[in-house]
């Protein structure tokens, strides 16, 4: 690539056409040959590059295609440099270098990210800065790659508010219907979205046991997302509907005070495999036609529209419903 000196492409990335990171937020995996996805917030991408050259280097991509700062309204600007102080955090806990240098260059991809280079004793001349260009890079074993990861992701995660400890994904159980019911009225933004009123007192046990006509109850799942003793997230989830080879997700909710951490982004990931283990060939959900965030999100994950428009009363709503599909 040669950044503006190619006007004709560089016009094209600016606009979001052809923008090889626009590309890479939409890959439904983690890995490719430039870094290893660390989380999705509502604002960024946080990628910890092959290139290790510096060890800690993370990228933090504005999910937003915009070429300068000053284009995201100041809330979303907010939100992202948010995510890029978490980072540094993160990586400064981890690493422990003796500064940290923060990059805003895209004078090759014109597509909003930062560069957190950890800077160490031992690199270089203190007063200038760190380029790793034309530098051959160094890449880290795999295992030891992963367990780097592991420990940026978590000590991130923490900074921005997203508590300690790995999720877990189990089943509920009968006895957990109080605290469901607790995330369900959490969520009742999800819910007057969906039906046009909150969560309704019984609303727990009717995601727990409604099952659609034509699905059969044993392939019904309805998985609690744990972090810590805490109930965040909750997933309905259904194998071979509405059709044999076939997983449908029915509601994914996460708990409003952890929403812009990754953890979302998480459930998903988690779902993708879940569907994959049980023999289905394709992953099926539908958003409300109005809820562009929801289209957006689902669509950095591989979810594209079947062209399907699903027309019902919910509640005290008439919902029109978009079916989003992706190949697994």
């Amino acid at each position: 690539m040669r950044g503006w000196l190619d006007r004709d492409s560089w016009e094209r990335m600016c606009r979001g056409d052809e923008c090889p990171l626009c590309e890479a937020m939409a890959l439904p995996h983690d890995q490719d040959r430039y870094g290893v996805t660390l989380l999705r917030t509502d604002s960024s991408l946080v990628r910890l590059s092959r290139n290790q050259r510096q060890r800690g280097y993370c990228v933090v991509v504005s999910v937003k295609h915009v070429v300068e700062p000053f284009q995201l309204p100041p809330d979303e600007a907010r939100a992202f440099f948010d995510d890029v102080m978490a980072v540094a955090s993160g990586v400064h806990q981890t690493c422990a270098p003796v500064k940290v240098n923060y990059e805003i260059l895209g004078n090759v991809i014109p597509h909003l990210h930062c560069h957190v280079f950890p800077r160490y004793a031992d690199d270089g001349s203190p007063p200038g800065p760190l380029t790793l260009f034309g530098e051959p890079p160094v890449h880290l074993p795999d295992e030891e790659m992963v367990a780097l990861a592991t420990r940026l992701r978590t000590a991130i995660l923490h900074e921005m508010g997203g508590g300690e400890g790995e999720l877990r994904f189990e089943p509920l159980r009968r006895d957990q219907l109080p605290a469901l019911q607790a995330l369900c009225e959490a969520c009742s933004d999800y819910f007057e979205l969906m039906t046009g009123a909150p969560a309704s007192p019984t609303e727990a046990h009717g995601l727990m046991h409604a099952v659609p006509e034509t699905a059969k109850a044993a392939d019904k799942l309805v998985i609690g997302v744990h972090q810590g003793r805490d109930l965040i997230g909750a997933l309905d989830l259904y194998r071979n509907y509405p059709r044999p080879g076939l997983a449908w997700m029915g509601i994914l909710l996460l708990h409003p005070k952890l929403r812009g951490h990754g953890h979302g982004a998480a459930m998903i990931r988690w779902m993708v495999e879940w569907a994959r283990a049980q023999g289905c060939v394709r992953l099926r959900l539908g958003v409300a036609d109005d809820n562009a965030r929801a289209r957006e999100v689902l669509g950095r994950h591989g979810f594209r529209p079947t062209g399907e428009r699903i027309s019902r009363v919910s509640g005290a709503r008439r919902l029109v419903l978009l079916p989003l599909e992706r190949e697994l």
